[in-house]
């Protein structure tokens, strides 16, 4: 059997539909990257926040006639009114001294799940300031 080429040329010149096909192949790689930039904004932003709450908190320790209570108030409301998810967040307080200074260490941790990456992830921020109370 011989190959006969087509006498209808026209109908295999048309490209009409050649872009759907193409876009259709790209179009799952455009939505991951995509929603992993939405997450690592998402991250970014949480992050900041997280310090923002930990500075803040830290601030709120070392002032006079205060407790590590009022420093995770205050830490708690910063992450509220930044809009922050809040669920799993641990605020810690210490103390520590370094030559003839006292400091505040006040320590903000938040742990996230990224459902794209299917794991958590444990963001951080610590403060440090002088406590006011020592001196």
């Amino acid at each position: 059997m011989l190959c006969v080429p087509s006498r209808n040329r026209k109908a295999l010149a048309d490209e009409r539909g050649s872009a759907v096909v193409g876009f259709c192949a790209i179009a799952p790689l455009l939505t991951f990257v995509f929603v992993l930039i939405v997450q690592i904004a998402t991250l970014c932003m949480d992050q900041v926040t997280l310090s923002m709450a930990a500075h803040e908190g830290a601030r709120a320790t070392s002032t006079m006639f205060s407790s590590s209570a009022d420093g995770v108030s205050a830490a708690d409301k910063v992450m509220k009114m930044r809009g922050a998810r809040g669920e799993n967040t641990r605020f810690s307080v210490k103390q520590q001294k370094r030559g003839t200074l006292m400091y505040v260490m006040f320590t903000a941790q938040e742990s996230f799940h990224i459902s794209l990456l299917n794991r958590d992830i444990l963001l951080s921020a610590t403060a440090r300031v002088v406590d006011e109370r020592a001196l």
